[in-house]
């Protein structure tokens, strides 16, 4: 998904940071608001 989606996510969920997964659904990282806010997405 994209870091917009990702956003709207975690805004709808009330929650900080999602877990970032490859093809496989294995675990390779995580994204919270504080990326997305220095990113400028937020």
């Amino acid at each position: 998904i994209l870091a917009a989606e990702a956003m709207q996510i975690m805004e709808q969920k009330k929650i900080n940071a999602l877990i970032v997964v490859n093809e496989q659904r294995l675990a390779i990282g995580a994204l919270n608001m504080h990326d997305l806010i220095r990113a400028g997405i937020v």
